[in-house]
């Protein structure tokens, strides 16, 4: 068993635990740390149910999840701290809400929708012809993204862990809609030219103002 693996224990223990629920305190701590819990969770009676502080979750797959890793809730935990710390700052500065963030219609075609976001990023209709490669297109299109006052973050694991890597298979990005300080976060543990798809689609996510967690 994976669990038993990283707690140097044997399976059977960790079937004991689960079965009758006597555990030790110093392996409740070990348990804890292994999952990314917070130990005094783990003396629950029932799992605590919590939902992510956004308004959608998709995955690559039509059936809807019914949860979410810790990975993920770090993560976007993480982003909105960063979301909430900027915004103070913002407004401590006297500065404005930013009018392209809702400014979208869930009812507009693609090609408005496209014809907008590129307005808004001063990009030209064939912008990315004019890159030699795709990873500088892409680094071109996050200047212009930043340029306007949009946070944006590629990462691929949660925060500074290099031992916690983000699963491209449960999200592969998500946009927070913040009229002040609005950030697009994209999954680099996803194939590269997969991230430029998910950049965009969070951008325009941006435009309709919806904080999303999605793969796309």
């Amino acid at each position: 068993m994976e669990l038993a693996t990283r707690l140097r224990v044997r399976p059977e223990e960790v079937l004991a635990w689960e079965r009758d629920g006597r555990i030790s305190s110093s392996r409740v701590r070990r348990l804890a740390q292994a999952t990314h819990a917070p130990w005094a969770s783990l003396y629950r009676t029932a799992p605590p149910v919590e939902s992510l502080p956004l308004e959608d979750f998709r995955t690559r797959t039509a059936e809807r999840p019914s949860g979410h890793s810790v990975d993920l809730r770090e993560t976007v935990d993480l982003m909105r701290s960063r979301v909430d710390w900027m915004q103070e700052h913002l407004r401590e500065e006297g500065a404005k809400p930013l009018g392209f963030v809702g400014s979208g219609s869930i009812h507009a075609n693609s090609s408005a929708l496209a014809h907008s976001l590129r307005k808004i990023l001063s990009l030209a209709p064939n912008w990315a012809e004019r890159h030699s490669s795709s990873a500088s297109a892409l680094s071109a299109l996050r200047d212009h993204a930043e340029a306007v006052g949009i946070l944006v973050v590629f990462n691929g694991v949660v925060g500074n862990n290099t031992h916690r890597p983000l699963n491209p298979d449960e999200f592969q990005g998500f946009a927070i809609a913040d009229p002040f300080a609005p950030l697009v976060f994209v999954n680099n543990a996803d194939f590269k030219r997969a991230r430029t798809f998910t950049f965009v689609h969070e951008l325009a996510h941006l435009l309709l103002g919806a904080a999303f967690v999605g793969t796309t």
